[in-house]
């Protein structure tokens, strides 16, 4: 039994069963006959044949159109009608019905067979194309990626509905427009426009070949940004043309990926170029990555590291404590910060802040190990000497006689240094006995008590700054040339030793025997240092260290006492005034009270050399020390500000604090600047490069104030010698003053250069407030300013003052309040200042 069934509807009897016979003896089966359009309907719904043979004439009140088209709607049956009209009319109707076909009465038996099997076969044919269409539209309907069809010219027919999603664009939008238009806002990669004669599916039209993965970003309306997407573009060829017909451009949103990659490249940058040691362990705490700042910490290459055990990098006493906090972050996945000391490859031990967190594949489970290692050796390092310093400056301020200061001094320094044997050795008549010492040995004390110096008039053995050196080991090593590293005196005259032994080795016989006394290597002291009471270009007299330990000294460290002992200085020369001001008041009662100003003066110069000193020597600490919080301050409130949801209230608030953060940070930079020190080189410099370069460093204040700009230079210009830096830092004041006197209103800005016999004059002028009477006789004074606390500390025209004294030139203001200000320099065109 054929698998293909067949309802018959005719309205004579006789041939509906002579018809049903006849299709049973084709193989088929009859799934039932009738001869009314009603019970066709009815039968076909419920057998749902693969063929209905219907006469076009039938009984009943449904003819046989309307029951056909019936059956094709609720079933969708191929129907083969019978007719003995062969009328236009009635074939016209029947094809509206989309029938299979027609034929004629009378019919042979094989013509209904080859009617019926083509009809049949069409209906098969059409059906699988149909569902293909549907599952093919399906799959396009439902597809993640954006698909794109073009006609052969690039217009676009269809979309899918991903694509209007990804391009956040409508059918009525797109459909009828072309690649190439404009308004689709199509970029590259580096963001330039992406031509649209350069779109995949134009290019795949114009040569005929598949685009494979071209990257472009579109802009999404719905979203307001560009999204970047990946595409393909197929052209498709019709057999009677040769060119593609039309092209089927298929396309994904690789945006977030695009971004993920960008971030993963920017996070390997990072760790490939930053500082700190970055290091990933397994959980075995074997070492599986290295970055470039472990090699700098630790001095180990990554391929010495890599498969080692992370235990390498510890010593002994800290390996416990590392371990514990190694388990702690795999047991409890959270991030572990802890100060430890780690060792690097020359086994030199230093102190790092360590990060440990833990590594998660992506279902969450730990994989291993990231150690994040900052050295703080400089920090600790800087800790040290700010604490250092405060406690000097307490204990100079605190003693209240030179006794009590002595005292002070070298306990204080027995402390800092851990050397065995302190001593202070203070200048009288030439020479440098011990004015006092603790913790020396006896052996120490011998003709070197007494007799300290050579005398001034022996120029061999004067030290950099003119004063005379000791005559002992000391100033032996100089006379005879030891190589720098050695034992060496520093530009201030300071002298130190790591090995005594090994420097006498390399001394000659008769160098050793010329030296007045071997006192501190016949007491066993190994490491021996001389450090000055340095007040200006004078020798106040000598702090020495002595200690029988070898490689008790470092150069930061000398570094640092030496800037201490300054302070003592300070103090010790404050004391010796006092002494000489009470000597003079007893001999020379008649000039009491000239003499007494004059001391008192010099009391409060020193004293203020003092503070002055201080200031300098803690600038660049306090300024790093307080910009570290500051700068978290002002992240956090920026942080704050762009992601949290905040009241109009607490905006202005966080802004107010804001600037007040931004008005500390200036204030900490302007005192640092005004300590930090010059290169102090002079050489040759072109005046309009300076002030040309200025004005491109300020352009954009400038411009943001509305301040035209005039230069009016001389033609040739001799160059200058000067320190070129402070010149610019001159220049760069009075081009922030003019700025600042013009305001935010505009204003017009004018720069003159000419040459004045031997010097080279620049003028610059604005058109500002001007300055008042009171105000011009006194803005050259530090701290005198008429800015607001904001805008300035009154140190630019006094710093701008001494640098333009110091290079033998000079600087003026004119001032008419009201109309603006002028303000001339005049620098030597050959400056033979030292």
């Amino acid at each position: 039994m054929s698998e293909t069934s067949i309802l018959i509807v005719e309205d004579e009897g006789s041939v509906a069963e002579d018809l049903a016979c006849t299709v049973r003896q084709f193989g088929y089966e009859v799934v039932g006959t009738t001869s009314t359009g009603e019970e066709a309907v009815q039968l076909a719904l419920l057998h749902r044949p693969d063929l209905v043979l219907m006469d076009i004439s039938l009984a009943g009140t449904m003819d046989a159109i309307e029951a056909a088209q019936q059956i094709h709607l609720e079933n969708n049956l191929p129907i083969l009608f019978l007719s003995a009209h062969s009328d236009a009319a009635t074939t016209l109707r029947a094809q509206t019905v989309e029938a299979a076909g027609i034929i004629l009465k009378p019919f042979k038996d094989q013509d209904l067979r080859v009617q019926i099997e083509m009809s049949l076969n069409k209906f098969r044919s059409e059906k699988k194309l149909r569902e293909s269409e549907t599952r093919y539209r399906l799959l396009a309907e439902t597809m993640l990626q954006g698909v794109v069809h073009q006609d052969a010219d690039g217009t676009i027919i269809a979309m899918n509905p991903a694509a209007r999603k990804i391009l956040g664009k409508t059918d009525k939008i797109f459909l009828g427009s072309n690649s190439t238009a404009v308004e689709h806002h199509t970029v590259r990669e580096n963001g330039t426009l992406f031509p649209g004669h350069e779109h995949p599916s134009m290019v795949a039209l114009q040569t005929g070949r598949p685009v494979r993965k071209a990257v472009m970003g579109v802009f999404n309306p719905q979203l307001a940004e560009y999204r970047w997407i990946s595409i393909d573009a197929i052209p498709v060829f019709m057999n009677e043309k040769s060119g593609p017909a039309e092209v089927y451009t298929v396309f994904e949103d690789i945006t977030d990926r695009k971004s993920s990659e960008e971030r993963q490249a920017r996070l390997a940058a990072i760790v490939t170029s930053a500082d700190d040691a970055i290091i990933g362990m397994d959980p075995d705490n074997t070492v599986q990555t290295w970055n470039a700042g472990a090699e700098k910490i630790f001095g180990y290459r990554s391929a010495e590291m890599i498969g080692q055990n992370i235990d390498l990098l510890l010593p002994p006493g800290c390996k416990q404590e590392a371990t514990e906090f190694l388990h702690k972050v795999q047991s409890s996945n959270k991030i572990q910060k802890f100060e430890s000391i780690n060792r690097k490859k020359n086994g030199t031990l230093f102190p790092v802040l360590v990060t440990l967190s833990s590594i998660t594949d992506t279902t969450g489970k730990v994989i291993g190990v990231s150690k994040i290692a900052h050295n703080i050796s400089e920090q600790k390092r800087t800790e040290a000497e700010r604490k250092a310093t405060v406690e000097c400056l307490c204990f100079v301020n605190e003693s209240k006689t030179i006794q009590s200061l002595i005292q002070n001094t070298l306990s204080f320094f027995q402390q800092l240094s851990g050397c065995e044997g302190v001593g202070i050795r203070m200048k009288k008549d030439g020479q440098y006995p011990y004015l006092a010492s603790i913790g020396f040995r006896k052996e120490i004390f011998g003709t070197t008590h007494g007799q300290c110096s050579f005398t001034a008039a022996e120029k061999g053995h004067l030290n950099k700054k003119g004063n005379p050196m000791l005559d002992c080991l000391c100033s032996t090593f100089e006379a005879a040339g030891i190589p720098a590293g050695k034992a060496f005196f520093i530009s201030e005259g300071t002298f130190w030793c790591n090995s005594t032994t090994e420097l006498l080795a390399s001394m000659t016989a008769t160098t050793t025997s010329n030296s007045a006394s071997m006192c501190c290597i016949n007491a066993g002291y190994e490491s021996v240092a001389l450090i000055p009471f340095g007040l200006g270009t004078e020798n106040l007299g000598y702090l020495q260290l002595n200690d029988p330990q070898k490689g008790k000294f470092s150069a930061q460290a000398i570094t640092l006492w030496a800037r201490l002992a300054n302070h003592v200085a300070v103090a010790l020369a404050k004391f010796q005034a006092d002494e000489a001001l009470a000597d003079l008041l007893a001999r020379l009662e008649f000039k009491v009270q000239e003499r007494t100003v004059q001391l008192q003066e010099m009391q409060q110069l020193y004293l203020h050399t003092e503070k002055l000193a201080a200031i300098g020597k803690l600038s660049a600490s306090i300024a790093h020390e307080f910009n570290n919080p500051l700068q978290g301050i002002m992240s956090i409130l920026n942080g704050v500000k762009r992601r949290a949801v905040l009241e109009q209230e607490d905006k202005e608030l966080i802004d107010i604090a804001t600037n007040e953060g931004n008005r500390i940070k200036n204030l900490i930079q302007s005192l640092h600047d005004f300590n930090r020190p010059s290169s102090g080189i002079m050489a040759t410099m072109d005046v309009h490069r300076c002030l040309d370069s200025l004005l491109l460093l300020n352009k954009h204040d400038l411009n943001k104030k509305q301040i035209v700009v005039e230069t009016h230079y001389t033609d040739d210009l001799p160059a200058i010698t000067a320190v070129s830096e402070q010149i610019k830092q001159v220049f760069l004041n009075l081009l922030t003053n003019a700025a600042d006197s013009c305001g935010n209103d505009g204003g017009v800005l004018r720069i003159s250069t000419w040459k004045d016999d031997n010097m080279v004059a620049v003028a610059i002028t604005d058109k500002g407030i001007g300055i008042q009477p009171q105000d011009k006789e006194q803005i050259f004074r530090p701290f005198y300013t008429t800015k607001s606390e904001v805008k300035g500390i009154g140190l630019g025209l006094s710093v701008s003052y001494g640098i333009i004294k110091k290079h033998g030139g000079d600087i003026q203001v004119e001032s008419t309040p009201g109309h603006g200000s002028t303000f001339t320099v005049k620098l030597p065109i050959n400056n033979n200042q030292d």
